[in-house]
């Protein structure tokens, strides 16, 4: 449970980032960034879901805090790469708590998976760079 708290956290936060980013984005590639913040928002809302309910599944208590992840502008791409730094920085906490779950292949495979799509959101953040 100790794992997965600061992995709760981050989502909360990365959902809390990813809506706001949803809701400012101008630019001329308003329609595409909106959508895929949207998307990202909910992949880190039914991360966040996920996480908790295995905490609870424990005998945990999830505690409710998040990650403290500020957007500071409105630029489509600007968001692009603020986004991509917090995504990169919750993708490193999931890696870190795959590495230390071990033997506890059920959590392992739920964070995995959160970390699955993850990467794919990476990956569409990151072609909006190139």
């Amino acid at each position: 449970m100790e794992t997965l708290q600061p992995l709760l956290s981050a989502s909360v936060g990365l959902y809390l980032a990813a809506k706001q980013a949803h809701w400012v984005v101008l630019g001329p590639h308003f329609q595409s960034l909106h959508t895929l913040f949207g998307e990202l928002a909910d992949a880190a809302e039914d991360a966040a879901d996920t996480l908790a309910e295995r905490i609870a599944q424990m005998h945990g208590t999830p505690v409710q805090s998040y990650a403290d992840f500020q957007i500071r502008q409105r630029d489509g791409l600007g968001l692009v790469r603020e986004l991509l730094v917090f995504v990169q920085r919750v993708s490193a906490g999931n890696l870190a708590a795959i590495r230390a779950l071990g033997s506890d292949q059920v959590t392992a495979n739920i964070v995995i998976n959160i970390e699955e799509a993850l990467e794919k959101l990476r990956w569409k953040l990151d072609s909006h760079l190139r």
